[in-house]
């Protein structure tokens, strides 16, 4: 799902509503909602590390994979957006292979620092 529209239109109202919603299923993996000029929302290293903090806190399973990952290289927050994802979240979900879909929700993409991110 993809909402958008103008600026002060309510989606990040519809966002937080809907992670309320899903808030107590067992399909809902976690959210972030960026917000430009703020120090931990951001940015999209932060970012990233909530969702798979989030995601290792609902699937059994994924702490202990994602725990070892960071173990294995401490500088894999300092790596490229792209080779976190891969590492703390890709790699770790096919190890699990959940079942079911998991909902993941991120909020003003818009306003994540740096266009190339986006």
């Amino acid at each position: 799902l993809w909402l958008h529209g103008p600026a002060c239109s309510g989606k990040s109202a519809i966002a937080h509503s809907f992670c309320q919603k899903l808030g107590g299923e067992d399909c809902f993996g976690g959210s972030f909602f960026f917000k430009r000029g703020h120090v931990s929302c951001g940015n999209a290293n932060k970012g990233l590390s909530t969702i798979a903090y989030q995601l290792a806190l609902c699937l059994p399973g994924l702490n202990h994979i994602i725990s070892q990952i960071v173990e294995d290289d401490l500088s894999i927050l300092d790596r490229s957006l792209l080779l976190q994802l891969q590492k703390q979240m890709i790699e770790p979900l096919r190890r699990i292979h959940p079942t079911g879909n998991v909902v993941i929700v991120i909020d003003g993409l818009d306003e994540c620092e740096g266009q190339h991110i986006q």
